[in-house]
């Protein structure tokens, strides 16, 4: 299904490409803007990309771009893969401490040591 607007092909880029437009400093450059938006790991959003970013390079798939709402985090050879990611720790005041609990489908999955 085509919504008539141009397809584009993500590609890697260095981080040292230049921002360009009226009022953007002349030394502004991508690897600002990365610095600036993924630098602090616990956040969720970003735990989660780099959650992706360990699969993906764990098998030798981390040397193209992450697209942003595809199909699935990690395609390769008809295989699709989701990658989840929890942690305690939380960037706000944690009131109280939860148990992380996974499903697949409609099976249940473990739950610490236990099954559930």
């Amino acid at each position: 299904m085509s919504d008539g607007l141009p397809h584009q092909d993500a590609q890697l880029l260095d981080g040292h490409e230049e921002f360009h437009g009226h009022g953007v400093a002349q030394s502004l450059q991508l690897i600002d803007y990365w610095r600036w938006s993924g630098s602090f790991l616990a956040d969720n959003t970003t735990r989660g990309i780099l959650a992706e970013f360990l699969v993906a390079a764990a098998l030798d798939l981390h040397k193209k771009p992450r697209r942003e709402w595809d199909e699935s985090d990690i395609r390769t050879a008809g295989i699709s893969i989701e990658v989840k990611c929890s942690a305690y720790y939380q960037t706000w005041q944690v009131q109280t401490v939860h148990d992380h609990i996974w499903y697949r489908s409609s099976q249940k999955l473990e739950r610490g040591n236990r099954r559930v």
